[in-house]
């Protein structure tokens, strides 16, 4: 590791959408039902990688819901995404939140994605004499990779992150140089960003290609004496590849101003970020990160956010925040949990059980219901059980589809 200057870049939405997703089959929530995954994983990251890297600047890039050049380019750009899943779009604001308490910079700007913002700042970074790490699970960031530019893998489950230079971005990809991987875009295309390439061009043929031609342009040069269909794919669709290659180029040169200052790493607000921690329930997370930044007046606290305010406005926009007011003891205080709560709950299991709730419920003027599916999109969703609730802390729930307990009939 460069004991110099050393700047980590995080992409935002790629490593929430990945903590989301990692706890999406046992989702990890307050005592509220509030889903915290995405908001966990995104300040275990954060905290490991200042404590295995010690940046001396890190920001995190963030999209904007404003469409990109590329949306004008080709409005079928990223078309088939489905929507962000309702619960991790609702933590959006505590993202926001939580970044302003741990003073890491979030920077974006209208038009241009987390991508070419991370780019910009890479590039710039590395005329100022910076060791730069882009940390993303994005393979398209490859194309930045440098002497100085690293891309930074999260590992899965637990493992290591994996750290990419030239040497090991020529060897995934097959190629001579970092700056190439867009040629082999353009031609194979991007299914996740609904990027074309060329129709039948693979990862292996446009590997292929790319080896014997050297860039995109020269092999459609060549495609007159390319035999057979590939030759007459790419005769045909040159026009897609290069509107592909366009595509997939990550910009860098995006207006965010000249200074990097504003990224230097600055210890976390500890006014704002106690009782955030709090509120998300984060106990261990708040142990852990309480006892790195000891002792922190609120005043100090204060005066190093706005300044780092202030600098920011010369890199792009800051998103604006919430001051949480909440006192933080009060909140963990009051945090039900199953073993402080008096409560009833059951899961029903057979006839007799549901026909005596039932007769309770009879007697009730309200009943709360909530439905358990396998997904939140109501198009896809298939329906695995049912939660009623008749009075304060007396529930059930009843399991149904194909391996419910309870015959179809009676649950009619």
């Amino acid at each position: 590791m460069d004991m110099g200057k050393t700047l980590l870049l995080l992409d935002g939405m790629a490593l929430l959408y990945r903590a989301h997703f990692a706890f999406i089959t046992n989702p990890i929530r307050n005592s509220k039902g509030f889903n915290t995954s995405a908001l966990h994983g995104l300040l275990n990251v954060v905290l490991d990688l200042r404590s295995t890297h010690q940046p001396t600047h890190m920001a995190m890039a963030l999209d904007t819901a404003a469409p990109t050049a590329r949306h004008l380019l080709f409005p079928e750009y990223k078309a088939q995404r489905e929507a962000m899943p309702e619960e991790l779009a609702a933590s959006i604001p505590l993202v926001h939140r939580l970044c302003e308490a741990l003073c890491l910079p979030l920077v974006f700007l209208d038009g241009y994605e987390a991508d070419d913002i991370i780019g910009t700042l890479a590039r710039r970074a590395e005329t100022e004499g910076f060791t730069t790490y882009m940390v993303t699970p994005d393979k398209d960031f490859s194309q930045l990779v440098t002497e100085h530019t690293y891309l930074l893998k999260p590992g899965r489950k637990g493992g290591a992150a994996e750290v990419e230079g030239v040497q090991e971005t020529c060897k995934r990809w097959e190629i001579e140089t970092p700056s190439q991987v867009i040629d082999i875009l353009g031609l194979w295309g991007d299914a996740s960003d609904n990027i074309p390439g060329v129709p039948g061009v693979g990862q292996k043929t446009a590997t292929k290609l790319m080896a014997e031609y050297g860039s995109l342009e020269a092999v459609l040069e060549a495609a007159c004496s390319i035999k057979g269909k590939l030759g007459e794919r790419l005769r045909e669709h040159g026009d897609q590849a290069r509107l592909s290659r366009k595509l997939a180029t990550i910009d860098v040169e995006v207006p965010l101003g000249h200074d990097l200052t504003a990224l230097e790493i600055k210890e976390p607000n500890v006014t704002l970020l106690e009782p955030l921690l709090a509120e998300l329930e984060f106990r261990s997370l708040t142990k852990r990160l309480l006892q790195s930044v000891g002792n922190f007046h609120d005043e100090t606290g204060k005066q190093r956010q706005a300044g780092q305010n202030e600098q920011l406005e010369l890199l792009g926009q800051v998103m604006p925040q919430e001051v949480e007011t909440e006192d933080a003891k009060s909140t963990q205080e009051s945090a039900l949990t199953l073993e402080t709560y008096e409560h009833q709950f059951e899961c029903l299991t057979d006839e007799t059980s549901l026909r005596h709730w039932v007769k309770q419920w009879m007697k009730q003027e309200w009943l709360a219901l909530d439905t358990e599916t396998t997904d939140l999109d109501p198009k896809k969703a298939q329906l695995l059980g049912l939660s009623i609730c008749c009075e304060s802390g007396v529930a059930c729930y009843i399991p149904v589809g194909g391996s419910q307990p309870i015959p179809e009939e009676t649950l009619r």
